[in-house]
C-alpha cells in the first residue's frame, strides 16, 4: 500500500513540474549572484524567479485592470 502512495506522489510531482528555460548572463554577474546567494543561503534559481515576479509583473490600476 505504501508503495502505491509513494508512486502516485512521484507521478503527481512529475506532472506538476514546470518546464525550465536557461538564462544567459555574463560570468561576472553569475559570480556576483552566486556569492550573494551562497552568503544568504538562497538557491540561485529561486532567487531569480522571485526577482522577476516582483519586478516584471504588469501592474494593475485601482480597479484591478
Amino acid at each position: 500500500m505504501s508503495f502505491f502512495i509513494l508512486f502516485s506522489y512521484f507521478i503527481n510531482l512529475l506532472m506538476t513540474q514546470q518546464k525550465t528555460k536557461n538564462l544567459k548572463i555574463s560570468e561576472y554577474h553569475h559570480s556576483i549572484l552566486k556569492t550573494h546567494c551562497k552568503n544568504k543561503g538562497l538557491k540561485m534559481f529561486k532567487y531569480i524567479e522571485k526577482l522577476i515576479e516582483e519586478n516584471c509583473k504588469d501592474e494593475t490600476d485601482i480597479y484591478g485592470e
